[in-house]
């Protein structure tokens, strides 16, 4: 499949119950030059005999790898990455479809304006969502909503930083990328941890150089109770941390620090302090104290000067920065015996 365009990749564990839609969303795009390529990352579960199932019935269109090692999302994306010959790929979660146009409308935006990312929206569906689309009105309805793409032709300093503190674009398998950005820089997703995208979304996004957005929701993302983003007292969920630690290490290797610092800056404030702080507040019943210090120092250590930032001036409602304040202020212990008060 060396003459394909686009390479859809989709990391698959333990997800059995939604594979064949994802699948499916997929065999029924309207754009032909595409390769599906299926990772069963040590799934536990039935999956790698569905993937083989439909290699076994698409061999002109699917290519599965059965990784020996569970890499997580992150690394199963990297050998989906490493095997594609096209000029451009993209991400779908093995629990989440797509609309049978989306790869259609975002190649056609790629190619034509030779963006290093097109993005599309995303529609959050329920647990039992079956890939339906539903009549030729309804696509019809679709091609008459088609206008009103923003496009960045050249992106430039301020624009990017603007981008990136909207966090609009932050979800990976909204889009597509052009594979040589990624393999020249290096912008490969952290392995073995939970919480890659809030890496890589953000590390891809200062080497753009032209960007195309189109406001269709073609993506369609699944909600789940039990997801492994919302499991209770799970350790996974300090990974945010080490996330944190390469997205730093990684601008720094790179040299990216100083003419990226409001924005590094502010990410680190908002996704790798704020967030992280809620979320352990949220998600265990005694959350570890030595983490919370741990996220407060961090930022106090890397950026003093936090407050001053032009983003959080502008974008923290005036809520968020009591809040944030409470976070920095407040002694661990305290807030976490007066959380549900705060």
């Amino acid at each position: 499949m060396e003459n394909t365009s686009l390479s859809v990749i989709v990391p698959v564990y333990n997800v059995e119950k939604y594979l064949g839609t994802c699948i499916e969303s997929l065999l029924a795009q309207t754009y032909d030059n595409l390769q599906i390529i299926l990772v069963n990352d040590c799934s536990p579960d039935g999956s790698l005999g569905i993937l083989r199932d439909y290699e076994n019935r698409y061999p002109d269109k699917i290519t599965v790898i059965d990784s020996k090692e569970n890499l997580r999302q992150g690394g199963a994306r990297n050998l989906g990455i490493k095997s594609s010959q096209s000029e451009y790929v993209g991400f779908v979660d093995a629990d989440d479809f797509v609309h049978p146009r989306m790869y259609e409308v975002l190649m056609k935006e790629a190619l034509e304006n030779g963006s290093d990312a097109v993005y599309c929206e995303y529609q959050k569906v329920g647990e039992t969502a079956t890939g339906e689309f539903g009549t030729r009105e309804d696509a019809e309805d679709f091609d008459r909503a088609g206008g009103g793409r923003t496009v960045w032709a050249e992106l430039s300093d301020s624009e990017r930083m603007e981008m990136m503190s909207s966090h609009k674009y932050g979800s990976v398998c909204g889009g597509v990328y052009r594979k040589n950005l990624i393999v020249n820089n290096d912008l490969y997703f952290p392995e073995h941890l939970t919480y890659e995208d809030n890496y890589w979304v953000y590390t891809l996004q200062m080497f753009l150089q032209s960007v195309t957005v189109v406001p269709q929701k073609l993506y369609y993302y699944r909600q789940q109770d039990k997801s492994t983003c919302h499991k209770k007292n799970a350790e996974h969920h300090y990974d945010r941390i080490e996330i944190g630690r390469r997205f730093l290490r990684f601008v720094k290797d790179k040299q990216l620090l100083q003419r990226y610092h409001d924005i590094i800056e502010y990410l680190f404030i908002d996704v790798f302090t704020l967030n992280s702080y809620s979320m352990f507040l949220k998600y265990f019943d005694q959350p570890q104290a030595c983490q919370l210090e741990y996220v407060k120092r961090e930022l106090k250590r890397e950026f003093p000067r936090w407050r001053k930032n032009k983003f959080y001036k502008t974008k923290f409602s005036t809520k968020r920065k009591i809040k944030m304040n409470l976070v920095m202020v407040l002694p661990v212990k305290w807030y976490i015996r007066f959380r549900k008060y705060i």
